[in-house]
């Protein structure tokens, strides 16, 4: 109706324009808002389902609807059992589905999650400390450091012959 009455008053007829010029620009303009001419249907949804997920969140201390999920305690059970860095690994990629899955379900368990993330990342610092630790062994290195000698000697060998 607002856009009828804005445009009968553009065009200067009192009676909000018969002429199909005006009928058609009032449809466009209506489309173009997202205004339709169909009767209003009633309200089906209940108030907090149109809220956005933020405002219906829970409060910290109403606690949770259920059980811990089981996704956040296998991840601190495997970080804690570390299985030769397997399990860090492992406990990591669990603690971020069940964090996500957390979030989208509103379950409790996120700082069970996040514990379970932290160990899995110190176990894979670990084991990749290890890992190094074993491969540059001190005979390791004096084996790789007479490897460098013997091939700078030949280059100044070879320097020396065509010198």
């Amino acid at each position: 109706m607002f856009v009828d009455e804005i445009l009968a008053r553009a065009s200067g007829r009192p009676d909000g324009g018969s002429g199909s010029a005006s009928r058609v620009a009032a449809t466009g303009l209506k489309e173009a808002a997202g205004i339709a001419d169909t009767p209003r249907v009633r309200q089906t949804t209940t108030p907090t389902e149109s809220l956005p997920k933020a405002a219906t969140r829970r409060p910290l201390w109403a606690g949770g609807s259920g059980a811990t999920h089981p996704l956040a305690t296998l991840s601190v059970i495997l970080g804690v059992l570390w299985l030769g860095g397997a399990g860090s690994v492992l406990a990591v990629v669990c603690g971020h589905r069940a964090r996500r899955q957390i979030a989208e379900r509103w379950r409790p368990g996120a700082g069970r999650a996040a514990l379970g993330i932290r160990l899995g990342w110190i176990g894979i610092v670990v084991a990749t400390v290890l890992a190094l630790l074993v491969i540059f062994t001190p005979e390791a290195l004096d084996q790789q450091l007479d490897n460098l000698k013997r091939g700078l000697r030949g280059l100044l060998d070879d320097r020396t012959a065509f010198g």
